[in-house]
C-alpha cells in the first residue's frame, strides 16, 4: 500500500494521508483504544504538525466512541524551545484527550532541571487544555513526571528506555 520507508511529504496530501490512516484503524479493529499515526515535527508552521493534526482529527472521527491516544514527538531542541507548549491547544483543538509525549535525544534519566522543567510545563500547556500526558520512553525520569502532573509514563525495564536517537 505503501512504499517504505515512508516519505512524510505523501502524507500531506489528503487523500493518501485518508488511506493511511484507513490502513492503520484497520489494524485496530476491536480494540478499546486507538493509537494515532504520528510523525516528528520541528515547528509550530512544520507540514508534519499539519498532518498529525489532520490525523489525529480522522482517527477521532472514526473512533465511535472509542478512546483515542496520540502521540507527540519532537527532538530535544524543540522542547528546550517550548514549542510543544506552543502547539498543545492545537492538539487538544482536536478533541483528543490523552497524548503519549516523546522526546527524541533527551538522556530522560540524567535530564538537565532545564530540560526538565521544559517537560513539566509541556505537561502543563497541555493539561490546561484539558489532554491528559503520558510520558514515553521516560525511564526513571517518568516518576517524576507524574509527581509533576502528567497521568502517567512508559519505559521498559531494559529497552525503550528513551526514544531513539535515529529519527525513523
Amino acid at each position: 500500500l505503501f512504499e517504505l520507508p515512508l516519505d512524510p511529504s505523501v502524507l500531506e496530501n489528503p487523500d493518501v494521508r485518508n488511506a493511511f490512516v484507513g490502513a492503520t484503524l484497520e489494524f485496530q479493529l476491536g480494540a478499546p483504544m486507538l493509537s494515532v499515526p504520528y510523525l516528528e515535527f520541528d515547528g509550530e508552521h512544520d507540514p508534519r504538525l499539519g498532518t498529525n493534526l489532520a490525523m489525529m482529527q480522522r482517527d477521532i472521527g472514526a473512533s465511535s466512541g472509542r478512546m483515542v491516544a496520540g502521540f507527540v514527538q519532537v527532538s530535544l531542541e524543540s522542547l528546550n524551545r517550548g514549542l510543544l507548549c506552543v502547539v498543545a491547544r492545537r492538539y487538544a483543538d482536536t478533541g483528543v484527550s490523552l497524548v503519549f509525549l516523546r522526546v527524541r535525544n533527551l538522556a530522560a534519566e540524567s535530564a538537565t532541571p532545564r530540560q526538565f522543567a521544559r517537560y513539566l510545563d509541556a505537561i502543563a500547556a497541555f493539561k490546561a487544555h484539558g489532554v491528559d500526558v503520558i510520558a514515553d520512553q521516560s525511564g526513571n525520569f517518568g516518576a517524576a513526571a507524574v509527581a509533576g502532573g502528567a497521568t502517567g509514563f512508559s519505559a521498559g525495564a531494559q529497552f525503550f528506555r528513551t526514544v531513539p536517537a535515529k529519527q525513523v
